[in-house]
């Protein structure tokens, strides 16, 4: 069996240094990191756990910040496609007509 070719369109990010490809890598370039002290978490040793999260999503459930930055990602990678080409895809509860 062969494998079928693939051809990348798109590509989307939602990181602590940006919410779109396009920032995130213009941060990293930039020599920004997104690294901080957590709020809350320490580890074994009572030492804060450092992490990196996209802002405003501090303090937010694990469930609610994944289908925040899985919609980010998404809109970003979709955001590139011609709206010819989406027509009809549903997103959860985005839906591009």
């Amino acid at each position: 069996m062969t494998a079928a070719p693939v051809c990348l369109v798109s590509a989307g990010a939602c990181t602590a240094v940006g919410l779109s490809a396009a920032a995130s890598a213009a941060a990293v370039r930039a020599g920004i990191s997104g690294f901080q002290e957590h709020p809350l978490l320490v580890d074994r040793l009572d030492e804060p756990v450092v992490c990196a999260m996209p802002p405003g999503m501090q303090g937010e459930e694990l469930a609610t910040r994944c289908t925040w930055n899985l919609r980010c990602a998404l809109t970003d990678a979709l955001r590139a496609l011609p709206q010819k080409a989406l027509r009809g895809v549903s997103m959860g509860k985005f839906f591009i007509a």
